[in-house]
């Protein structure tokens, strides 16, 4: 009797789903990614992130993250190590909507025999998902105060073109920043000017200028600041690429006496597969580089992360190092950053005929893993016409057959 096949579905779409937040339209230019020609590949598999666990204070102190089957945080549990005993810290309550929107995100701290409540955010959004406002309260004296709140404006492709920061102070609300976007139509920021409230004007700060190639990464990112009524350089970033699009170099300048002088750079390092293996730092030290830091990752055979480790080259040793440590997962589509001097990553399997969702569309796989046959129903949300194919994968990344080449519409 043959053993069942565990089956892998890839859904490529070349049709761009572009995420309308402002971290989700920075962070997304900053990594190695797999997309096709014509636009993001996003992939359906049967396994989901389960588990994060970030480890600081030379393992002292951890942080647990978990997840739903949508690759959404859940909880996020603070412990510190006392006598070979974990004891708790503080904990994040992570709350969504039927809409997978997150609405609360509440701090708790834990005073030996009970959680209580310290902070909490507090989000709204529209029909389509975009959020409009999001609000901080601080508990204190039994009742929840205001702190601060953030609002957020679309332009008309829906992506943040405008978000202002306030603060409230004694039941008094001022504006304390805002920040505004020049996207193209893909959502990709442009220019990124950022102004401060200051007697009861809005004054000019920064500015960032971000250009990218036509496979829609970013090539540099040069940074300005405001004063005596001009811009002025202040610095520079300028990354590079190998023939699949994978991020190879980041240089970092400085513009001092009228001229860019190098500050420093980060080398990427790949596997025969095309999969993130190391990330070296290195710092302009009299006329050359020099390696100060590194970034390990193990992966698993799709190019998910497994274990991500970050060290500082001191005296001549490698020593672990916190920092903020890019996980990529989703087969190379997608990265999330944690913070530590080593992340472990545990990922679950979806259970029999279980949903994926994407926004855009929801995928269902019944049973899954699959034996002798497999169903798969498609229901995309909204009218859009979109070039699909539905191709089948065992284990091993080895294609078995591909089902299906073409246009799917709505329903």
């Amino acid at each position: 009797m043959k053993k069942p096949v565990l089956l892998l579905l890839f859904i490529i779409i070349t049709f761009s789903f572009v995420s309308t937040s402002v971290n989700a339209q920075i962070e997304k230019q900053k990594f190695p990614k797999k997309f096709s020609d014509s636009g993001i590949s996003v992939i359906g598999y049967p396994f989901y992130i389960d588990t994060v666990i970030t480890y600081n204070d030379y393992g002292n102190n951890r942080y647990s993250y978990s997840f739903d089957t949508n690759n959404k945080i859940s909880m996020k549990t603070n412990e510190r190590l006392v006598d070979n005993n974990w004891e708790y810290i503080s904990r994040s309550k992570y709350t969504y909507d039927e809409n997978r929107n997150l609405v609360q995100l509440k701090w708790e701290n834990w005073d030996e025999n009970n959680w209580v409540d310290t902070i909490r955010w507090l989000y709204t959004c529209d029909d389509e998902g975009n959020k409009l406002e999001s609000i901080s309260e601080e508990y204190l004296n039994e009742e929840w105060q205001l702190v601060t709140k953030e609002t957020f404006s679309y332009d008309e492709n829906g992506f943040v073109n405008l978000t202002v920061f306030y603060l409230y102070e004694n039941e008094n609300i001022s504006e304390g920043n805002r920040h505004s976007y020049s996207n193209d139509t893909d959502g990709r920021i442009l220019i990124w000017t950022t102004e401060i409230w200051n007697n009861n004007l809005w004054m000019l700060s920064n500015k960032r200028t971000i250009n990218y190639n036509s496979q829609g990464s970013k090539l540099s990112e040069k940074t300005e600041t405001y004063s005596n009524g001009q811009w002025w350089n202040y610095c520079l970033r300028t990354y590079t690429y190998d023939e699949n699009d994978n991020l190879l170099t980041s240089l970092y300048e400085l513009y001092l006496d009228g001229t860019w002088v190098n500050d420093n750079q980060i080398n990427y390092y790949y596997s025969p597969r095309g999969h993130l293996l190391y990330c070296y730092s290195h710092e302009w030290v009299n006329d050359g580089w020099v390696v100060i830091s590194k970034i390990e990752y193990e992966n698993d055979y799709f190019g998910n992360t497994i274990i991500v480790e970050n060290y500082k080259w001191i005296d001549g040793n490698w020593i672990p190092e916190s920092d903020y440590l890019p996980v990529i997962y989703n087969n190379g589509n997608s990265s999330d950053t944690f913070e530590g001097y080593k992340v472990e990553v545990h990922y679950g399997h979806l259970p029999f005929g279980y949903a994926i969702y994407y926004g855009d569309f929801e995928m269902y796989c019944s049973p899954n893993p699959a034996n002798i046959t497999l169903l798969v129903n498609i229901l995309f949300k909204e009218y859009k016409i979109i070039n699909a194919n539905i191709s089948f994968y065992d284990i091993n990344g080895n294609k078995l057959a591909s089902i299906f080449e073409g246009k799917l519409f709505m329903g």
